[in-house]
């Protein structure tokens, strides 16, 4: 079962992110480009690395029943996913008809998928919390005894 790295993570909360901002357009407007995705990730230009990213969210999608959101990133002036995507998401080679028909039933898919989906597939995704180092000392808990005091302490006026 693959889990998802925090790069592959940030790309999949951006896309989400992106489906809510956008979900009143039509279908086929919630794509985003390769190139816009870089600049939300704060990179200059798209790298290789994204598409096998984009790859492996698709596996992720499917496996969690989540909407196919890799396939809205699409190649500049072309308005399409790549190949690779197409293959990964639908788990077959087709012919560019097909996978045209295809795209666009998934489009809808993602603009008609329910704010539930989206809140489940945002929290499966969020960002982990960073765990404290090694020898670094946990903060002390006050008793109950000594909360009350602190609070008096406080509140107490300086003469």
């Amino acid at each position: 079962m693959e889990t998802l790295t925090e790069p592959q993570k940030k790309i999949a909360s951006l896309l989400i992110d992106w489906v809510r901002g956008h979900r009143m357009l039509d279908a086929a407007k919630l794509a985003i480009t390769e190139d816009e995705l870089a600049r939300e990730l704060g990179e200059p230009a798209w790298h290789r690395a994204h598409t096998d990213d984009l790859c492996i969210l698709c596996a992720y999608c499917d496996r969690k029943h989540y909407p196919m959101v890799p396939l809205m990133v699409v190649i500049p002036g072309l308005g399409k996913p790549e190949k690779t995507i197409f293959t990964h998401a639908l788990k077959k080679t087709l012919t560019t008809a097909q996978n045209n028909k295809a795209w666009a039933e998934a489009m809808q898919e993602i603009k008609d998928a329910d704010p539930a989906v989206w809140d489940a597939f945002a929290a499966d995704v969020a960002p982990e919390e960073p765990k404290p180092k090694k020898g670094a000392k946990k903060p002390v808990k006050e008793t109950a005894a000594e909360a009350p005091a602190a609070a008096a302490e406080e509140t107490k006026p300086e003469a």
